[in-house]
């Protein structure tokens, strides 16, 4: 099986989890457009968990043991609350 084949039928899900990850990693993008583009986009994701805050898509992630599942994860909260405290406001990291 190929990796087209085997990732054809993944799509994107906006997780807390994620953005916190991307979050980390924006400061290793050296190019201040690009940079700037992803903390945009973090940005207005922070603001949608804001106006609806369990508005978090329950999903299995094959490299992380955490048994995500039909509900909110206490990691998915601490994620959200960590973007609505510092990413919303421009806080940064």
């Amino acid at each position: 099986m190929g990796t087209d084949k085997r990732t054809s039928r993944d799509k994107p899900v906006h997780s807390p989890l994620v953005a916190c990850h991307v979050a980390v990693l924006s400061s290793k993008v050296d190019d201040p457009a690009k940079r700037a583009a992803i903390t945009s986009r973090l940005t207005n994701y922070s603001k949608s968990l804001d106006e609806n805050p369990m508005d978090i898509p329950a999903f299995q992630m094959r490299d992380v043991p955490i048994p995500f599942g039909a509900d909110l994860t206490p990691i998915e909260a601490v994620c959200a609350s960590h973007l609505l405290a510092n990413l919303r406001t421009g806080g940064g990291q």
